[in-house]
């Protein structure tokens, strides 16, 4: 029997982890707060990838490192 399993590495960047998001939602995402939430459950889903630090906010978990890196793909 084969294995099917992929090889992610340990460390994705909170660059990589947004542009994730963006490309499983379609390329369009409907605000901020929806990027932080996606990811957030996601990597609650994916064992042994280290991601961006959380902290609880009024409208859900929240990253400084996401946010910046949200900002960052805007002036692009």
């Amino acid at each position: 029997m084969t294995s099917c399993a992929t090889t992610f590495p340990t460390r994705l960047s909170a660059r990589d982890w947004v542009l994730a998001m963006l490309y499983l939602a379609g390329g369009k995402v409907r605000g901020r707060t929806r990027i932080h939430k996606g990811i957030f459950l996601v990597h609650a889903e994916v064992e042994g990838v280290e991601t961006p630090t959380f902290e609880p906010r009024d409208y859900g978990p929240w990253s400084l490192e996401v946010d910046e890196a949200i900002n960052e793909l805007v002036e692009e």
